[in-house]
């Protein structure tokens, strides 16, 4: 199957799962949501290896997996923090632009030379993030759950709440990006096997460490939002050995739209003016890579 296609399925289910993340987190402290989720998606991955990506687990690959294991658990936690903010349509995409950017620049040190229009895409990425982070935003629904979840108050003067850990997440994302691209074929989906073993180990401890009001089976509704990530997260492993990184990685990041349709059918969520033309921005820039690098 087409490497585009494969990444576009992975970014339809990523969106679909930080949306019911957005939701599950508002009812639950996002904590454990996120580690639910993790259970989920780690005894997924480790039957899906067994059963259909056998390979030899060398060390180099397992180290790039454990690396990929520490921007998941950063990237996971910070935009579950602020979906649950009430800002689905500032965390969501900014964490897909500003995870797309960091793939694309070790790509081209790896020796790709995106196109003349791949880098008009990445330049339009730029604009994107400010609009989309510093338009400001309507009242948000109220976060019923999440109790003791600190609201973002922003990177700097006029940045919007949930802004700081867009950024954030789109700096872990691009970790994990990056890191499940570098393994060879040869290691089979072990990689993939390190990186939720070792973020499961992770989200524990953070989960020993901050303490979170409630207990694990207050985020039990979000063995969805793990079914939904193992299917996205199988895909673009698969995606990045059957085509480019940085064509892979910006088609992967367009999932904030499917994240954002949802919140504004289901939530009637209303990004302000200036936020719409960030998202448009986005979705260009994206499309403008993608296309640019496949020409």
């Amino acid at each position: 199957m087409n490497a585009l296609l494969i990444a576009f399925a992975s970014a339809v289910a990523y969106g679909v799962s930080d949306f019911v993340g957005g939701l599950r987190s508002r009812s639950a402290h996002f904590v454990w949501v996120t580690l639910v989720s993790q259970c989920v998606l780690t005894v997924g991955v480790i039957g899906w290896v067994l059963g259909f990506r056998p390979g030899t687990p060398t060390p180099s690959a397992i180290a790039w997996g454990m690396l990929g294991a520490v921007g998941h658990v950063l990237g996971s936690l910070m935009l579950m923090r602020g979906l649950a903010a009430g800002a689905m349509h500032v965390a969501g995409p900014l964490s897909a632009v500003v995870g797309a950017a960091l793939p694309v620049v070790v790509g081209v040190v790896g020796g790709e030379r995106p196109s003349a229009l791949s880098w008009v895409g990445v330049a339009a990425a730029l604009p994107a993030v400010w609009l989309v982070a510093a338009g400001g935003r309507e009242e948000a629904p109220d976060v019923a759950g999440g109790p003791g979840v600190a609201a973002a108050s922003g990177l700097g003067r006029g940045l919007p709440e949930g802004g700081r850990d867009g950024v954030l997440a789109g700096l872990g994302f691009a970790v994990f990006y990056v890191a499940l691209a570098r393994p060879d074929a040869s290691a089979g989906g072990w990689p993939l096997v390190a990186l939720e073993v070792t973020a499961l180990v992770l989200l524990v401890g953070v989960a020993a460490w901050l303490r979170p009001p409630g207990r694990l089976r207050d985020g039990s509704g979000a063995w969805v939002m793990g079914v939904l990530a193992l299917v996205a997260t199988v895909l673009y492993f698969v995606a990045t050995h059957a085509g480019m990184l940085s064509l892979v990685v910006v088609v992967t990041s367009l999932y904030p739209a499917f994240t954002v349709l949802l919140a504004v059918a289901v939530l009637r969520e209303r990004p302000t003016a200036r936020q719409i033309v960030g998202l448009v921005l986005a979705a260009a820039s994206v499309v403008l890579i993608a296309v640019g690098h496949e020409g």
